[in-house]
């Protein structure tokens, strides 16, 4: 489910927690908490004449293809993609909006273009992808549980409580 979709069900009482990326705004009977955050990485094409650099300058992406993965939102990766534009002193938009990390690295591994992933999804091998390092960009991507306010589960409200002990 998408990040929407995941909240309405949460509110809706059709599931119990909902692990989302962050939202500048949640529904008032809705509680959230960071349970991870990860550094950022471009993952591109090991064919791309960037990939030879461990770091790459935020200006060298201003002419790639960015694949945005989960993009029907103006939150989330809009946002980190958004904050590496103004970094690079330009406004980086889309070129491919697809709905996954996959097929956005299968994407780039094809040579489509680049994707600003967490830097988490180096696990995941794709043949002829490679991640890299943008200089001077730090920016984090996030995890948040979210769950009810009023949440009458003990279960619920154990499982919460263990993801925070998980995470410190």
């Amino acid at each position: 489910m998408d990040t929407p979709s995941q909240l309405k069900a949460v509110v809706d009482g059709l599931i119990d927690v909902a692990i989302i990326r962050p939202r500048p705004d949640y529904p008032d009977d809705v509680l959230t908490r960071v349970i991870h955050q990860e550094p950022l990485r471009v993952a591109l094409a090991a064919s791309n004449s960037l990939a030879r650099q461990k770091f790459i300058p935020p200006e060298a992406l201003v002419n790639e293809h960015f694949i945005a993965p989960q993009f029907d939102e103006e939150a989330g990766f809009a946002d980190l993609l958004r904050q590496l534009g103004s970094l690079a002193g330009t406004d980086m938009k889309p070129f491919h909006k697809v709905a996954d990390f996959i097929t956005a690295m299968s994407m780039a591994a094809a040579g489509y273009g680049v994707v600003l992933i967490p830097e988490s999804f180096q696990r995941v091998t794709v043949d002829g992808l490679v991640f890299r390092e943008v200089e001077g960009y730090n920016e984090r991507a996030s995890l948040v549980v979210a769950y009810r306010r009023f949440e009458p589960s003990p279960s619920v409200k154990a499982f919460v409580s263990a993801l925070d002990e998980i995470k410190s």
